[in-house]
C-alpha cells in the first residue's frame, strides 16, 4: 500500500471513530474500515502464518476487554478500597 493511501485510510478511520465516539472503541465495536485495512495488511504480508482477520478481531476486542478492567480495577481501588480483594478480580476476569 502506497504511504499516502495509507494515511489516507488511517485518517478516515480516525474521522469514523470521532464520529461514532471513541468509546464505542473501547467497547469492542470496531469499525468495519478498520477490519478492512487489517485484512488488507495481512494479505500484503509475505509470512506463511498470517493471523486469520476473525482471529485478530477476536483478540483485539479480548484486549480491550482487558484494559478496560484493569482501568475498572484501578478506578474501584481508589473509590472502594476494601472491595479491592483477590477474589473480586477473579470473579471479574471470569466474567470476560
Amino acid at each position: 500500500m502506497v504511504m499516502a493511501e495509507c494515511h489516507g485510510q488511517i485518517q478516515e478511520l480516525v474521522d469514523t471513530f470521532n464520529t461514532l465516539g471513541w468509546q464505542q472503541l473501547l467497547h469492542g465495536r470496531l469499525s468495519i474500515l478498520m477490519i478492512k485495512i487489517q485484512h488488507a495488511y495481512n494479505k500484503r504480508r509475505r509470512r506463511k502464518k498470517r493471523l486469520a482477520i476473525q482471529t485478530w478481531t477476536t483478540r483485539v476486542i479480548h484486549k480491550l476487554w482487558e484494559v478496560i478492567i484493569t482501568q475498572w480495577d484501578a478506578h474501584n481501588a481508589v473509590i472502594h478500597p476494601m472491595q479491592d480483594s483477590p477474589e473480586m478480580k477473579e470473579k471479574a476476569w471470569k466474567a470476560l
